[in-house]
């Protein structure tokens, strides 16, 4: 689990170039894109439920967060919190076993290869994907898609 963390932290990072424009807007666009570049494209109902939630849970920190309290927000707050509810069902069916699996191969001695044979096979794509992260600042969820795309092609996982 360590391993997931630290490989999620380096991929925060390139959020951390830019700080100035750091807002919680661009980190909870950057986290939904992140989980839809590490699912299989429309297709894959585990990374589509991730990214509801994390949208969901945003709405719930800006609703708490909100300075003018009155009975209509906290009906709004509530009914985004069930939005938070409904959607753990969702993701509670993803298989993170086999992105742990994964990881071990990735850390172990054949790890190089399966990166270097992994790289080789999508070398044209993870360029793209390069190019796309250089430019976070113009689109947080576009920039999201192509590291958790990027991650997904190099270690050999993706989200159902």
């Amino acid at each position: 689990m360590l391993k997931l963390l630290f490989i999620i932290s380096l991929s925060l990072g390139v959020l951390a170039s830019d700080t100035s424009k750091l807002t919680p807007t661009n980190v909870k666009d950057f986290l939904s894109g992140l989980a839809l570049g590490l699912g299989n494209g429309s297709t894959s109902t585990c990374s589509q439920g991730l990214s509801t939630m994390i949208n969901n849970s945003y709405k719930v920190i800006s609703d708490f967060t909100a300075k003018t309290q009155n009975l209509q927000q906290d009906i709004t707050t509530l009914n985004d919190l069930q939005l938070v509810v409904n959607s753990i069902s969702s993701v509670s069916k993803c298989d993170f076993s086999t992105l742990d699996n994964q990881l071990n191969k990735i850390f172990s001695k054949q790890g190089i290869e399966i990166l270097t044979q992994n790289y080789i096979n999508n070398g044209a794509v993870l360029y793209t994907d390069y190019n796309t992260m250089m430019t976070c600042t113009e689109n947080y969820s576009t920039c999201g898609q192509a590291v958790g795309n990027a991650f997904k092609l190099l270690i050999g996982w993706s989200l159902n």
